[in-house]
């Protein structure tokens, strides 16, 4: 077990809840890594508190005076994440049971039933070359979601023959998230890389129940 775990978190102080899940990780032997975005009174000592600007600037992609949700601005700083370090990114709704048995570079639960991938619980090494192409449609002047069915994806390019361009901020939130990281990882063939679901019950999310 010779790597770290991040997360990050802005917007407000940490609740119990999020504090009793990065205590679960240190309880099983794991650095927390904390990266946070603005002002968070109530960082606890166990873990490593960080600025997330640290991993990735807001200006660093598109338009430097574009503002991206939380959820946007998460899902791209956890790309950067991923090719900048080697921590395994959790949400801070992940409660961990017990440590893990590491033994592969990649890291993430898959539904083969629907053939996608959750990413609550990520290690993908830098190299990989899905995340180079998540990071390509981060950056992209206009990003359209090729992957989508026809009939979803028509109206956006409706919209683009208008001259109304689409912007991250403008897609669904799941749309630079879990779904780009489904595609992503299924051209470049490395979802074959993840693990079933079953594998999860070292980690479990409390908002399950």
């Amino acid at each position: 077990m010779d790597f770290g775990v991040a997360s990050f978190w802005s917007g407000s102080d940490l609740s119990y809840f999020e504090h009793l899940c990065m205590k679960s990780f240190v309880d099983n032997g794991y650095k927390f890594h904390l990266f946070t975005k603005g002002p968070v009174d109530n960082i606890p000592d166990y873990v490593e508190h960080h600025d997330a600007g640290e991993i990735y600037q807001q200006s660093d992609i598109q338009s430097a005076d574009m503002c991206y949700s939380n959820g946007i601005y998460s899902d791209i700083w956890r790309v950067h994440l991923l090719q900048k370090t080697e921590f395994m990114w959790v949400d801070l709704d992940v409660h961990c049971l017990r440590p893990i048995d590491y033994e592969k570079e990649f890291y993430f639960g898959i539904n083969y039933k629907k053939g996608t991938v959750n990413n609550c619980v990520l290690k993908i090494p830098r190299y990989s070359v899905a995340l180079h192409l998540v990071r390509n449609f981060h950056k992209a002047r206009v990003p359209i979601p090729f992957w989508w069915r026809k009939q979803r994806l028509d109206p956006i390019l409706d919209q683009i023959s208008q001259g109304d361009l689409p912007t991250l901020n403008s897609l669904p939130l799941t749309t630079t998230g879990p779904n780009m990281l489904t595609w992503a990882l299924r051209t470049k063939g490395e979802i074959n890389n993840g693990q079933h679901f079953s594998r999860y019950w070292h980690f479990e999310s409390v908002l399950n129940h």
